[in-house]
């Protein structure tokens, strides 16, 4: 479970954080944040978790989008529709 938030929600907010002030301080620059449909439709048992973590990337890019309209900078969420991907945690 801290793993998937780590990566899944931590990932996104670090990664955002990293790239931003430059975006700002240029007024130019495309935030792109991986999403899933899973985000919108949960599985369980066993997805609850990263459901929720797809989920928190979807909601924070939606608010980011909103906060940076005035600035210019474009924020989108990729929605991957694609079937599920055998990963380390997550054999298929």
């Amino acid at each position: 479970m801290d793993r998937q938030i780590d990566i899944n929600i931590k990932g996104v907010l670090y990664g955002v954080a990293a790239v931003l002030p430059q975006m700002q301080k240029r007024k130019s620059g495309h935030i792109i944040n991986m999403a899933s449909v899973f985000g919108i439709k949960v599985f369980a048992p066993g997805g609850t978790v990263y459901c929720a973590t797809k989920s928190a990337v979807r909601a924070f890019t939606e608010g980011l989008r909103m906060e940076l309209h005035s600035e210019n900078i474009p924020v989108h969420d990729h929605l991957a529709r694609c079937g599920g991907v055998g990963t380390e945690e997550r054999k298929l």
